[in-house]
């Protein structure tokens, strides 16, 4: 994601409808939504990325095109708080004209809310693209990953290696993927090169795969992101590629390169022969 936390929270704020009606019927500026600070602002956005993207540790590794869905579920859990802020839903009927008050609030809050649920809805269902306006030719089809316009629209899924161990001759690592509308594998190759060119000529993630590049790993599992390679040389560098190709053969690549240990030597026994040339 390109933005900043700040810049998704002053998003945020410039995006809200925090007005609410005055004793005179006049729209004012809810009271206690200026008390909110930007840290109950981020909390919001936390929330959000925990439904949307709960795969996602960091706000770094969200994909692009991830602000328009964030801002809409930190937007439902700020009205959802401002609903319920001064007190809960009480009967129309009710005497006190303060109790009347408090449920018109509710309901106003509650009418942005189903408006965002309902945006957000609209965004899941077409493909997550992120649109504000959806129009047919905005959608990705689900059922033509090959057509030239999917691949053109595709968004490049985004990958990130961790290494977990290295040792003499083996190396333990996982990843993590996002921003894939149409998964199909995982090719993961290992070399004492680098392993992907991307000056190469061709549009295909084979043609950008270096020739002493070796495949250790092909899965068309999407959760199957751990991998152990073993075989390897002590202390030798070795470059690590991971590709996520999509159903319509638009790929994301990350490469990270891993030292292995050096092997211990065994200190030999030395026989020291007196001077004097005695047993």
């Amino acid at each position: 994601m390109l933005l900043t936390v700040d810049d998704m929270v002053a998003l945020v704020r410039s995006s809200v409808n925090v007005q609410v009606p005055s004793e005179d019927g006049s729209l004012i500026y809810d009271q206690s939504y200026l008390e909110m600070t930007d840290d109950d602002i981020k909390l919001f956005i936390k929330l959000g990325v925990t439904r949307a993207y709960p795969e996602v540790e960091d706000l770094s590794e969200l994909p692009d095109g991830s602000e328009f869905a964030l801002v809409l579920l930190a937007k439902i859990e700020l009205y959802l708080k401002l609903a319920v802020v001064v007190a809960p839903k009480v009967d129309l009927g009710a005497d006190n004209n303060n109790y009347i008050k408090q449920d018109q609030r509710f309901s106003h809050y509650m009418k942005l809310v189903n408006s965002a649920k309902e945006q957000y809805d609209d965004w899941l269902e077409n493909e997550s693209t992120g649109a504000n306006t959806v129009s047919s030719y905005d959608v990705l089809l689900s059922n033509r990953h090959y057509t030239l316009r999917n691949y053109e629209k595709q968004v490049t899924p985004k990958v990130k290696i961790v290494i977990d161990e290295v040792g003499t001759d083996y190396v333990k690592l996982h990843w993590k993927m996002s921003n894939s509308s149409h998964f199909s594998r995982y090719k993961v190759y290992v070399g004492d090169m680098p392993v992907f060119d991307k000056f190469s000529d061709g549009a295909s993630y084979r043609d950008k795969i270096t020739q002493d590049a070796q495949l250790v790993k092909s899965t068309g599992n999407i959760r199957d992101t751990y991998h152990e390679v073993t075989g390897l040389e002590p202390y030798t560098t070795y470059y690590i590629a991971v590709i996520s190709v999509e159903r319509n053969q638009v790929f994301g690549v990350a490469e990270t390169s891993f030292t292995t240990l050096e092997e211990e030597s065994d200190e030999e026994d030395v026989s020291v022969t007196s001077l004097n040339g005695g047993d």
